[in-house]
């Protein structure tokens, strides 16, 4: 679990400070709207690279726990922040129900989306800086 306080370097503004309840408080979300029987440990990180590539975050499935870490660098505000973390928990939730954990167009990943938008006006599929 993160500690303390967390900097986020936002591009267009000042730095924003992510303190651990706020992070708390969407992981919260996600654990309650998003059900998964094996515990999540969710990591913040200066950055996180897939295949070289830096993300905004990433899912791995350890044989008995879930890990998300979620890139600092990446990510520029409350918004994406959460929208990140319900992004992996989705991705937790398809690898312990028989969906491929690595695609975003499968019948749940995209029950998910609809529904996060509908109740929380998120993008869990991605977003855009401008």
């Amino acid at each position: 679990m993160p500690c303390g306080n967390v900097i986020f370097q936002n591009r267009r503004f000042k730095k924003m400070i992510f303190r651990k309840p706020d992070i708390q408080l969407f992981q919260h979300i996600a654990e309650s709207e998003i059900r998964v029987c094996k515990p999540v440990i969710l990591q913040v990180c200066k950055t996180v690279k897939l295949d070289d590539t830096y993300c905004v975050g990433l899912y791995e499935d350890e044989w008995d726990f879930h890990s998300i870490k979620i890139s600092r660098a990446e990510i520029w505000n409350p918004i994406e922040l959460f929208a990140t973390i319900v992004h992996e928990y989705v991705h937790a939730w398809q690898s312990e129900n028989g969906e491929d954990s690595l695609a975003h167009n499968t019948v749940g990943f995209r029950k998910f989306h609809r529904y996060f938008k509908a109740h929380y006006d998120i993008n869990i599929l991605g977003f855009n800086h401008v």
